[in-house]
């Protein structure tokens, strides 16, 4: 049997072996007598202690965008309704005759249980689909039972105080990157913030600590052979203070004091911001390394970095881009907030050069995929692919980001476009943060006056 839901189900292995049954353990399967024979098989829920020598029912890389797919004429539904259980709705267990080319139909088993994910395996007859019923009927009526006598105990208790300021901070940070709050940026961050802090509860994360954390980050070689720039330090700081300001919300904290920030733990002058543009000749370096890649993903490699020097967008936005954000016949790139730095959505006009990009890359769609650079992979692998083509063109301390520099610093000095509608099309909401990305050089202010 396979289950879409593997983290819910495991049977002891306390079965018989035989032909024909599709429960797996370590790629092997086991034979229609394993579940027939389980007479002291039990379900594992998320929090209990895992069963010795488990066996696992399903394969854990179940892709839900790849669902089973079958006529509706094909299938025939039954459902049962175990009348062990209580009759509120609560639990309720569907089996559905699946069609298969060249193979004996199979039979879906779906359990819904409230409260609970639900539960989905596959089996090769019907009996062995109702058996399975039977056998996880029970604990899911006896787990249901617990957590009703649980919840009847502690109604009308004071919930346990919990001291906010003894809690551990990793701890706090692994909580906030499970949680809805957390955005993809901090889903970025987080996993070298955890990894980073050690074990320090939040009492004791005040400035020396803060300092110190920003003094040893800074030494700290990351993957690309380089170190943390106070920039990214300053992110680490921000998640920190955003994990333990909802941790704080949750547990009915009112203005936490937190230390987090890096006014008084920084060098003086780290701040300046980056400046570096393309040099002369760096431009061509970098499309001559573009043009060498043989992959599949070379032509969306050029119009990746094309469109970023027309458009100033961001890595993240252009790599995760749909097709359904062109608008006005692609006179108009509509950026959602869940592919946004800001999480604030923004509409970008796009330049005449940008549109003949968007016609091409209109020309590399895919037909199975929504994204228009559907042969990159995550913004992160782009990311550091774009660092290894930089070493190839001999383009040195050249990241992809600082084509956002490069493409606002020529809108400004090219376009007819206003300044506060630059702004708006790149996501800027002060002046001087458009002025930090606008980095002109000496030659380019010659005769701007005339």
């Amino acid at each position: 049997m396979y289950s879409h839901n593997p983290d819910l189900l495991w049977f002891q292995q306390d079965c018989d072996s035989g032909p024909g049954h599709q429960l797996k353990k370590d790629g092997q399967a086991a034979g229609p007598g394993a579940l027939a024979s389980a007479g002291s098989a039990a379900v594992r829920f998320p929090g209990d202690a895992a069963a010795a020598n488990p066996l696992q029912i399903g394969d854990t890389r179940f892709d839900k965008n790849r669902p089973f797919k079958t006529a509706s004429s094909s299938v025939r539904r039954h459902i049962l309704r175990p009348s062990s259980l209580p009759a509120q709705g609560n639990f309720m267990a569907t089996i559905n005759e699946r069609t298969r080319t060249n193979r004996p139909n199979a039979w879906q088993v779906s359990i819904r249980v409230k409260g609970e994910k639900p539960i989905i395996g596959t089996f090769e007859s019907k009996a062995l689909a109702e058996e399975f019923v039977r056998r996880v009927e029970p604990p899911l009526r006896k787990k249901q039972a617990k957590l009703a006598a649980s919840l009847k105990m502690s109604e009308g208790k004071p919930a346990p105080r919990v001291d906010f300021y003894a809690e551990d901070l990793e701890e706090v940070l692994t909580k906030f990157a499970e949680s809805s709050a957390c955005t993809l940026r901090h889903r970025k961050t987080l996993p070298t913030v955890i990894k980073s802090v050690g074990r320090v509860r939040i009492c004791d994360a005040r400035t020396p600590w803060v300092r110190s954390y920003v003094q040893r980050m800074s030494k700290c070689v990351t993957r690309r052979k380089t170190t943390f720039s106070y920039e990214t330090l300053k992110v680490h700081l921000a998640v920190m203070k955003a994990a333990c300001v909802w941790h704080a919300e949750n547990l009915g904290v009112d203005d936490p004091s937190l230390h987090f920030h890096g006014r008084k733990c920084f060098p003086k002058g780290w701040d300046k911001g980056r400046d570096r543009r393309l040099e002369a000749g760096e431009e061509a370096a970098l499309m001559g390394a573009i043009r060498s890649i043989r992959k599949p993903s070379r032509y969306h490699w050029r119009l990746l970095f094309r469109l970023a020097l027309a458009t100033g967008a961001r890595l993240q936005e252009l790599v995760l881009s749909e097709w359904r954000e062109m608008v006005l016949d692609d006179q108009v790139w509509t950026i959602p907030a869940e592919h946004s730095k800001t999480d604030e959505a923004r509409s970008v006009t796009l330049s005449t050069a940008a549109r003949r990009i968007v016609r091409l890359l209109r020309a590399l769609a895919s037909a199975g995929s929504e994204r228009i650079f559907h042969t990159l992979g995550k913004p992160d692998s782009v990311s550091a692919c774009f660092h290894k083509l930089t070493l190839k063109a001999g383009v040195q301390d050249f990241r992809f980001h600082d084509l956002r520099h490069e493409s606002i610093t020529r809108m400004v000095l090219y376009s007819e476009a206003k300044f506060r509608v630059i702004m708006a099309m790149v996501g800027h909401k002060r002046e001087s943060m458009t002025m930090r990305y606008t980095n002109l050089r000496p030659h380019e202010l010659v005769g701007v006056l005339g």
